[in-house]
């Protein structure tokens, strides 16, 4: 659905931001975000990168867990 590959694009994203990186989840990051990338618009790809981007990993556990629960 539009939903998760919104919420996908977030966290690839912010993976992507984030300093502590691998370079193969860096690269394994982008090879996904490329096979998203055509799926959906690109005015909804920009926001949910830039959305990603400014992220917290707090904030990302604590959705994880909120929608575990």
């Amino acid at each position: 659905s539009q939903g998760a590959l919104e919420r996908a694009v977030e966290l690839l994203a912010f993976v992507l931001a984030h300093d502590g990186t691998s370079e193969y989840s860096e690269s394994r990051a982008r090879q996904l975000l490329s096979e998203i990338e055509p799926q959906i618009s690109p005015p909804v790809f920009d926001a949910a990168q830039r959305r990603g981007q400014a992220r917290r990993l707090e904030d990302i556990v604590d959705d994880i867990l909120r929608e575990s629960a």
